[in-house]
């Protein structure tokens, strides 16, 4: 991915690290982009976001009745804080459009919602956002947003008043008139 955005002037964009996107997930993650960075010899700007919150910043937000479960979870307690080993906080498009504003190539992200990895260029570039999220959702739902399941990728393009999605593998298809909640438009 990294090689394929370089040479396509795309940034690449890559939220809730090593699966987790805990501090640890997203360290390990960025010696990887490094590493193929350097074997590919690409000079790539990075943006670094890290998600994990400090205990202590919690449990005082958790004393000022800042921090509440939602429904039917259960209560949190600064005991619960004390015994986990990770919390991260999951970011929207925010974060990651100030990095691309900074002139990111490779934005990494810790916890993120997926559909934002894909909404967040186009609201920073005036799409209606309603429209962006949308497209965002199908599209990190990859092949699974098909009428057909199988292997391959699915492929977005936005415009200002809808928005494509085709797939690309053996036997996949997408259909907008497809069972009435198709994701497809």
């Amino acid at each position: 991915m990294l090689c394929a955005g370089k040479r396509a002037g795309i940034p690449v964009l890559i939220g809730s690290a090593g699966t987790a996107g805990g501090d640890v997930h997203v360290n390990w993650t960025l010696d990887i982009a490094r590493e193929v960075a350097t074997e590919n010899d690409l000079a790539i700007r990075t943006a670094v976001i890290y998600s994990e919150q400090d205990k202590s910043y919690l449990k005082t937000l958790l004393r000022e009745n800042r921090i509440r479960p939602l429904e039917p979870a259960p209560q949190v307690d600064e005991a619960t804080i004390d015994r986990s080993a990770r919390i991260v906080g999951m970011m929207g498009v925010e974060p990651l459009q100030r990095a691309l504003e900074g002139g990111a190539d490779f934005v990494l992200a810790g916890r993120c919602s997926d559909s934002a990895l894909y909404a967040a260029l186009p609201i920073l570039r005036g799409f209606p956002e309603g429209l962006a999220w949308h497209a965002g959702k199908v599209s990190e739902c990859g092949t699974m947003a098909a009428e057909t399941m199988g292997k391959g990728v699915i492929f977005g393009t936005i415009r200002r008043d809808h928005f494509t999605i085709r797939p690309f593998g053996p036997g996949l298809r997408c259909n907008p008139a497809e069972r009435g909640g198709s994701h497809s438009v």
